[in-house]
């Protein structure tokens, strides 16, 4: 990849990517040169049990060039830098303060991402979520090795992560997420740029993402891809057999994903109606829509547990369309169970209103009348009621003794 970039050239903003078998795992970064013909890269080994987060910035600091069993550069990467003034000559270069510009947007853009994923792999590290990634030096490890084994459901938790139960929660703020705590932030709005320095939490699984996936790699075997397209908190991760030398299957339900028009033949439109909908009433729908999530993957970890990759690649297509036709369905279920402000099933419906924090943030305490015109009004009602519960008393025991 690297020698790619070097021969032919790399156009556009820098990228930070993983590159794995089923042995080793290397972060690669890559990045125009100065002459637009060639490319600036490098790339770090992960050490082995140990896990990293690589949040759209770069993560590789010093490159020790005599340790070549886990670093590897381009070869006019120390020219470069020298030649610009990013490197002294001396000392180990430090490829993300020479090639990278730090945080954009916002001081945590990056910096809380890689926390939050550094912290769930391994909290006992008990890491600073305030550090945020600095230019000039680094503030969080390379990689950690995680206090628990990793599994798919941890990294499905993962990737759905909007930082919940610490001091960024998205989920938990009482006025910008709504009166049913949507973690969703939509960015960009003009009103914004009179806050010259307002800013909202970034978490994992994001309004705009477009996917998630989680490769699984062995050695000498196939691979398998888990996928899900659109945002995963709103998504499922539908499982890809991947084999050496082999192109992959068609599955009708992952070839459409543009955004122009809704089909409602595609995973990624089926995902997106759910987490859109969600943000009506997350708070309760997330409820519905996890418990739904765990039981379609579930029932996928034990169909990859119990049966060979040769059957699964023959029904894979068949099998991803029919989850994303309940996934499509799951959509309408939170509309008919969540409308007009309460859950409907039968005969029965139950209110679903705002938290108790929401409403005093929002003033609902605050309405325009008087404490007497509130007591005048429910004495009424209540004398009202009694007359109405005696006449109908009344009216029962008349029927009865005709009866």
């Amino acid at each position: 990849m690297g020698d790619y970039a070097e021969k032919y050239g790399y156009y556009g903003s820098g990228e930070a990517l993983v590159v794995a078998d089923g042995e080793e795992v290397w972060v690669f970064h890559v990045t125009p040169d100065d002459t637009a013909e060639s490319a600036v890269w490098a790339a770090q080994r992960v050490p082995k049990g140990h896990a990293t987060i690589v949040p759209n910035t770069f993560i590789i600091r010093e490159i020790d060039p005599a340790d070549g069993d886990n670093f590897l550069y381009s070869t006019n990467m120390y020219d470069i830098a020298l030649r610009y003034g990013w490197w002294d000559g001396s000392g180990l270069l430090d490829f993300a303060y020479a090639f990278g510009a730090g945080e954009q947007g916002h001081p945590y853009v990056s910096g809380r991402r890689i926390w939050r994923g550094l912290s769930l792999f391994a909290p006992s590290l008990n890491l600073d979520p305030t550090l945020g990634v600095e230019w000039e030096h680094p503030t969080y490890p390379f990689s950690v090795k995680p206090d628990e084994p990793i599994t798919i459901d941890f990294m499905r938790r993962l990737y759905r992560d909007h930082m919940e139960g610490t001091p960024y929660d998205l989920t938990g703020h009482v006025v910008a997420g709504g009166p049913f705590k949507t973690p969703v932030r939509y960015p960009g709005g003009r009103a914004e740029e009179t806050f010259q320095h307002g800013a909202w939490e970034r978490a994992i699984s994001e309004e705009h993402s477009y996917y998630g996936f989680i490769a699984v790699t062995y050695k000498n075997k196939y691979n398998v891809v888990y996928f899900a397209p659109s945002s995963p908190h709103g998504s499922l991760f539908v499982p890809i057999i991947v084999k050496p030398n082999q192109t992959v299957k068609s599955i009708p339900c992952l070839e459409y994903a543009w955004q122009g028009a809704v089909n409602d033949s595609s995973l990624w439109w089926a995902a997106e109606t759910v987490a859109n909908v969600m943000d009506l009433k997350y708070m309760y729908m997330i409820n519905d829509v996890r418990k739904a999530q765990f039981e379609i993957e579930h029932k996928i970890d034990e169909m990859m547990a119990t049966e060979s990759p040769d059957d699964i690649e023959k029904k894979m297509a068949d099998y991803d369309d029919s989850i994303q036709r309940e996934w499509m369905n799951m959509h309408y279920t939170l509309l008919g169970q969540y409308q007009n402000g309460y859950t409907n099933w039968g005969y029965s419906k139950a209110g679903y209103g705002p938290s108790t924090e929401w409403l005093q943030a929002a003033g609902f305490q605050d309405f325009e009348a008087t404490p007497e015109q509130f007591a005048a009004l429910r004495k009424r009602f209540e004398e009202t009621q009694k007359q109405a519960d005696s006449i109908r008393n009344a009216a029962l025991a008349s029927a009865k003794e005709e009866l």
